[in-house]
């Protein structure tokens, strides 16, 4: 399940540029003390809304598939 953190998270900081890690200028890869610096305010309402979406059943992901149910402009 490593690609929701890349898709959701990582590509959400890099779009909204914000820095992941503490160590950002080298992607995290400057030093084994690097920290994640992902619990901010944007990322954790990014996270609520995902799972606002999953409770209501706008968007989903199935365990164990590569696939995300993508539920866009369904009735």
């Amino acid at each position: 399940m490593l690609w929701q953190t890349w898709v959701m998270i990582e590509n959400y900081c890099a779009i909204h540029d914000l820095p992941l890690s503490t160590k950002a200028k080298a992607n995290g890869f400057d030093g084994l003390d690097t920290e994640l610096t992902i619990n901010n305010s944007m990322v954790v309402k990014h996270m609520e809304r995902l799972k606002t979406w999953m409770n209501d059943k706008r968007w989903g992901f199935t365990v164990g598939t590569q696939r995300s149910s993508q539920k866009w402009g369904r009735e």
